[in-house]
């Protein structure tokens, strides 16, 4: 009861701090004194963990099947497709461990604790969440193409797949380097997610805030822009 009404003291005071900040609502807004003084139910951590480490596994292990199955047919547009979804899908549920290493260990930083280490982590994790929604949308409109006009060369084209990988590969990583480099963006470890997230740290002057909104847009932009092309391809192939 007595952890249960801290709990709520903490949450209700983390509320009225993001009520008195400006910017995306999806940026963590959390100083790190703030995050020191949360108490944490360490069973609740060790379920979250077991939980993790079960889908991280079976994650690992049915995504290895699956490469090896779809790499086989590779050679056609739907085979190539579902090759890159199961490598993406690997290595995403391979970053979940350092978050599990966390929770057990009362959300001490342990791996996240480097800086290097928390920026590879947190565009990688980033990154490899946009793109499973880019291979979805490819998916989609090819299978849509196909629908369409079954003859049609595009469909089956593994050049053409490559390619839009590899640009929208090139765009978003050259954006997060750039942002990263430049210090527009700044992650940090935080106890709350138990995973270094982009954070705004009012005692770091070094810090710039002014393209954080467009940071932040543009993040937008490509989930709303590929959540919109699979719901159109969707919607298309029925009609």
């Amino acid at each position: 009861k007595q952890w249960y009404q801290r709990r709520v003291r903490a949450d209700r005071e983390q509320s009225m701090f993001y009520m008195n900040k400006s910017g995306p609502d999806f940026i963590a807004l959390l100083p790190s004194k703030d995050n020191d003084k949360m108490d944490y139910l360490r069973e609740a951590d060790i379920t979250i963990a077991v939980v993790c480490v079960i889908i991280s596994f079976i994650g690992c292990i049915g995504n290895i099947l699956s490469f090896l199955y779809f790499l086989r047919k590779s050679k056609r547009m739907p085979g190539t497709l579902f090759v890159l979804i199961t490598v993406v899908d690997f290595f995403t549920s391979l970053l979940t461990f350092p978050v599990i290493t966390s929770l057990v260990n009362s959300r001490a930083s342990k791996l996240f604790g480097d800086q290097i280490f928390c920026d590879f982590w947190f565009v990688s994790f980033d990154f490899l969440t946009r793109l499973s929604l880019f291979l979805i949308m490819l998916l989609s409109v090819f299978r849509a193409i196909a629908l369409f006009s079954p003859f049609s060369n595009i469909s089956q084209n593994v050049k053409a797949i490559i390619l839009s990988v590899a640009l929208y590969t090139s765009l978003v990583l050259s954006i997060d380097v750039v942002f990263l480099a430049t210090k527009t963006i700044n992650n940090s470890y935080s106890n709350y997610f138990a995973f270094c997230d982009m954070a705004i740290i009012e005692q770091d002057e070094d810090f710039d805030k002014t393209w954080v909104p467009i940071y932040a847009g543009f993040q937008k932009v490509l989930i709303l822009f590929c959540s919109l092309i699979v719901l159109l391809s969707f919607v298309a192939s029925v009609v």
